[in-house]
């Protein structure tokens, strides 16, 4: 079991790295004073999703070549919503909805935890509107919900040719996926 874990890590080390270095120009340097070893902390500070991407593949010969050594595998933070049923149909933004449907029931949360070691954080404060309704599907979407979003739902169904949903059950599939993701603004 885990050689297949440590051959999972690598496949994807070496397709962030491909990925970056057929994306953009890279150019790496001071690479010679990072010591990878345990208790390493890296803090990329995430300002797009290509932060990750772009520090494995900078590391991954050398994160390679610790692990051989004996070094575990790094840990990651990720956002918590990444583990969650529906995400990629969900996200990113623009995908057309055939692909948006395929994606609904795929979970890449056990694979992101069992394999390549990340570990769910939860942003404080934030919460879609996926979450809201998975904890009580049964809640009507009437009174429940923002007007603009339930509206949103009611306009989708229609469109969909589907009765105008009710509850929150109604709306839990690939076909309103895009609007599922939508964050809820709090409400003091």
């Amino acid at each position: 079991m885990l050689v297949d874990v440590i051959a999972v890590q690598r496949m994807v080390a070496w397709g962030m790295a491909g990925y970056v270095r057929g994306a953009f120009r890279v150019r790496t340097f001071g690479l010679e004073h990072l010591r990878l070893e345990p208790a390493t902390v890296l803090a990329p500070n995430h300002r797009s999703d290509n932060d990750v991407p772009a520090l494995v593949s900078a590391l991954a010969s050398r994160w390679v070549g610790a692990v051989d050594a004996g070094v575990p595998w790094p840990t990651f933070a990720a956002d918590d919503h990444v583990f969650f049923w529906g995400f990629l149909a969900g996200y990113p933004a623009g995908l057309p909805p055939v692909l948006r449907r395929l994606l609904w029931p795929v979970c890449v949360g056990g694979v992101l935890e069992r394999y390549l070691q990340c570990v769910p954080v939860r942003q404080p404060g934030r919460m879609r509107l996926v979450e809201l309704l998975r904890y009580d599907p049964l809640a009507p979407l009437d009174g429940y919900l923002p007007p603009d979003l339930r509206e949103a739902l009611f306009r989708r169904a229609d469109e969909l040719g589907q009765r105008v949903p009710e509850r929150g059950g109604d709306v839990l599939s690939g076909r309103f996926a895009d609007l599922l993701w939508t964050p809820l603004r709090r409400v003091t």
